[in-house]
């Protein structure tokens, strides 16, 4: 399912904002975070992060970041991002890049990205047919730069 984001997500900036993408990170939460949100059915990070590096190694344009699950303790997608954003301007300081952060429209609408709060640009795609309503009151809130619907997904891209 995550990867499958980072796929959409993918051909959405590509196609439809004619931005290319270099190349993207998979970053596992950390253990504290997956144990408490899914319990006895969380898988160890160890685990996780090998799984990742699989299906990374097979996509040929992503790769694993272990920096979030590392930590002492959880961070939330701010830091992580913040973080990435720090490596990327050390590591190609002569390449200007734009930093996009792929999720699920579940944890956008609960975490207040469709509103901007992080000054964070955003590429949500639609996960369950549960959060559509959070999504249809968020939608009459919430003014969207990009916004693409079809039968099965709903993509919406916040430009803070």
């Amino acid at each position: 399912m995550h990867i499958n984001n980072f796929r959409i997500a993918k051909k959405f900036l590509e196609e439809k904002l004619g931005v290319f993408v270099v190349g993207g990170y998979i970053s596992p939460s950390h253990d504290d975070y997956v144990f408490r949100k899914l319990g006895d059915e969380a898988i160890p990070i160890k685990e996780r992060v090998r799984m990742c590096e699989i299906v990374c190694e097979k996509e040929g344009w992503l790769d694993v970041s272990t920096w979030e699950c590392a930590q002492d303790d959880f961070e939330d997608f701010p830091e992580v991002i913040m973080h990435h954003k720090i490596v990327l301007s050390s590591n190609f300081p002569e390449f200007p890049f734009e930093l996009y952060y792929v999720c699920g429209s579940d944890l956008a609408v609960h975490s207040g990205l469709g509103k901007c709060r992080h000054g964070i640009r955003t590429i949500c795609v639609k996960r369950r047919a549960e959060t559509d309503l959070l999504l249809e009151k968020e939608l009459k809130r919430v003014s969207f730069l990009s916004f693409i619907y079809s039968l099965i997904l709903i993509f919406f891209f916040f430009q803070c």
